[in-house]
């Protein structure tokens, strides 16, 4: 996967231009993103990518502990991906889901 977007997309211009967001994922934003969810506690639910020949929109869910939710959830944060947090564990909270996707999508 290329971190350049194809230049025959004809939507990535007008998206950039009338949003002020990159219309792709790059190849280094998806690595960030698997250096967070392979820290070690973390268990990876699902990730949903959508967008060919150059994915631009993408989601996911993983589970962690309670005590080292922070760390993954800033990290996202920081690299402009929305994130909802659910602490899960009754009547003790035992962890968090989180549920994370890209941020800046025109029409969301």
């Amino acid at each position: 996967m290329s971190s350049e977007a194809p230049q025959e997309r004809g939507s990535r211009k007008m998206i950039e231009e009338r949003f002020g967001v990159k219309a792709f994922i790059g190849e280094n934003e998806l690595t960030e993103l698997l250096k967070i969810v392979e820290q070690e506690g973390i268990e990876l639910g699902n990730i949903l990518v959508r967008g060919q020949p150059a994915p631009d929109w993408m989601s996911g869910t993983f589970k962690v502990q309670l005590e080292r939710a922070a760390d993954p959830v800033l990290s996202l944060i920081k690299l402009r991906y929305r994130c909802d947090v659910f602490p899960y564990g009754v009547p003790v909270i035992n962890g968090v889901l989180v549920n994370f996707e890209t941020a800046g999508q025109p029409g969301r």
